[in-house]
């Protein structure tokens, strides 16, 4: 729970940027309040996601654009973790394997909680590069680990 309230927080009062980004080559011009680049879309919330259908052995990373927060739009974003299709619609949304992002003005750059520089930054994903190990499921009949490639 702390990461969503923290990510809404820092949201609040940020004023909106433009984001020039390369996706796999193509170009995109958009205004938001903050542009996540994940392969992951769990935020910290049992079953709720950034958006639907991220997943981490995909081989793709996920660009999507938060492009206002009011009480609307905040409303729409908790509708679009809990899975709701109609709210995914309103976040602009790309699956890719390279990504460029350039705004104005320059954004800050994180990762986990960590400040890593500010924009202009390429980002791309090498598929099955790393594994994830996960312990057996209870009560689920299987009894080895499960080894998934990661991106």
């Amino acid at each position: 729970l702390a990461y969503p309230l923290a990510a809404l927080r820092s949201l609040i009062d940020r004023p909106v940027a433009h984001f020039d980004l390369v996706i796999d080559g193509e170009h995109f011009d958009v205004d938001g309040m903050d542009c996540m680049i994940t392969n992951f879309g769990s935020i910290g919330i049992l079953g709720a996601s950034v958006a639907p259908g991220i997943s981490f052995s995909d081989g793709f990373l996920d660009v999507v654009v938060i492009r206002q927060i009011d009480s609307l739009s905040l409303g729409r974003l908790i509708e679009n973790a809990l899975g709701f299709p109609e709210a995914a619609a309103l976040l602009p949304r790309w699956r890719a394997r390279k990504v460029s992002v350039s705004a104005t003005p320059p954004q800050k750059i994180s990762s986990d909680g960590e400040l890593l520089g500010e924009t202009p930054i390429e980002i791309s994903i090498i598929p099955g590069a790393v594994w994830i190990v996960t312990p057996p499921l209870a009560n689920s009949g299987v009894t080895e680990s499960a080894q998934t490639p990661a991106g």
